[in-house]
């Protein structure tokens, strides 16, 4: 248990030092000189500031890279910022160019620009929409972090280089296409992105680092390419909403807390490359109910908490009503009877698709959790509605096979909001 708590500690301070790094910001500094409305930006650059709120840059070359918000020559104008075109001849958009342009709404990006450096848009909280030009090679770290409007991320495939946490707390984005050639999905590059419902990932891809899509409560699949090699610790924490995850062949390790909190996911297929399953990997998954492990010599973490549906925080119990799938004598055998687990051979397990998987709560099965599932339930304790055994697992938050009041109460208080989750 304490090497649980350790591990949470750690990873929770990592997370905060992959997304959140100091700000290069000194909101008091004496280098703030009187608000100028045009100048130089570049060693071939100039930009001006008009009524109107837009700000143009033109010329040639690359934009200077600031080494702090404060160097930036418009920053004390930033709130008059209200849209940005930057002009054909221009390489590069500079590090913190338009850092806490809060009223920025929109930006013209020329097919000329071939880089945006580390923090260009961070905090750009009103930018709706940036339209990346096919000249594009590079973003560079926190781009367009906490851009809290911004809603699509489209990312041509000339593209070969994208950054830590460049999309993090994008809370309105909902659609996102990586480009073809990309290799990897850099630290929290989706960290935070409640609202992201899809994200195309290439084949391309063979590396999915730390926190890359951790807390986008929205995502319901995860469409994961064969080429994938590696899923880094906590890849996809928290996604409440996926209902299902193929594991390709290739993966070698599930790492700590990857599919830990995932709510909605009711089975998970772990195949034969996994050689190593770390702690927490499936944990408080509330929903999961069919776990196969392809290798039977597939070292499993020694805890309760590895595979789990809830967490008693009074007692520090892990409860687990699912099923682990294996072959006889295999490490997920001894695993599941250590821990008094269900345990199937592996010839019994149920197929396990997409179109299959089960939302939590979702009894009338239109995707939503809403009154028209709370009716169905009272229909079924009444006697008027038989329900299937899909509508029983997504119902069933206690435990005891069956419809009951105190279920329809439970997901009474979670629609409107009375509780935050709707199992213990």
């Amino acid at each position: 248990m304490k090497l649980r708590k350790f591990l949470a500690v750690t990873s929770a301070f990592c997370m905060m030092w992959a997304v959140m790094p100091v700000l290069p910001i000194q909101e008091n500094s004496s280098i703030l000189a009187d608000a100028e409305e045009s100048g130089t930006c570049g060693t071939n650059l100039k930009w001006v500031l008009d009524e109107e709120g837009t700000l143009t840059i033109s010329g040639t070359g690359k934009m200077k890279d600031w080494k702090s918000s404060d160097y930036v020559p418009w920053y004390a104008n930033r709130a008059d910022i209200k849209n940005v075109i930057i002009e054909n001849g221009v390489t590069s958009i500079g590090k913190y160019a338009f850092i806490h342009c809060k009223n920025l709404i929109s930006v013209t990006i020329p097919d000329t620009v071939t880089a945006i450096q580390t923090g260009a848009f961070w905090y750009c909280e009103s930018l709706i929409s940036a339209e990346l030009p096919d000249s594009l090679l590079s973003i560079a770290d926190y781009a367009f972090n906490t851009c809290e409007s911004l809603t699509s991320a489209e990312i041509p495939d000339s593209v070969t280089s994208i950054g830590q946490a460049v999309f993090a707390h994008c809370i309105s984005l909902t659609s996102a296409t990586l480009p073809n050639g990309l290799t990897s999905i850099e630290n929290s590059l989706f960290y935070d992105c409640t609202g992201l419902v899809s994200v195309t990932i290439p084949d391309s891809v063979t590396n999915i680092k730390f926190s890359a899509f951790c807390g986008c409560h929205e995502l319901t699949s995860a469409n994961i390419p064969d080429s994938v090699l590696n899923i880094g610790t906590e890849a996809f924490r928290s996604c409440s909403s996926l209902r299902s995850v193929k594991i390709p062949e290739g993966v070698t390790v599930i790492q700590s807390g990857t599919f830990a909190d995932c709510t909605a996911l009711t089975s998970a297929e772990i195949p034969a490359s996994v050689t190593s399953i770390e702690e927490e990997a499936f944990s408080c998954c509330s929903a999961l109910d069919t776990v196969i492990i392809q290798n039977p010599d597939c070292e499993i973490f020694d805890a309760k908490n590895t595979f789990s549906n809830t967490y008693d925080s009074r007692i520090e119990f892990y409860s687990f009503n699912g099923t682990i799938y294996g072959y006889e004598g295999s490490t997920a055998q001894a695993y599941a009877e250590k821990y008094e687990r269900n345990f199937a051979f592996i010839s019994s397990a149920p197929e396990t698709s997409e179109s299959e998987a089960i939302l939590l709560g979702d009894v009338s099965g239109d995707g939503e959790i809403n009154i028209l599932d709370v009716i169905t339930i009272n229909k079924a304790i009444l006697g008027k509605e038989e329900l299937t055994e899909a509508q029983i697992k997504a119902i069933d938050f206690n435990g005891n096979g069956k419809p009951d009041s105190e279920e329809s109460l439970t997901l009474m208080k979670y629609i409107v909001k009375l509780i935050t989750s709707l199992t213990k």
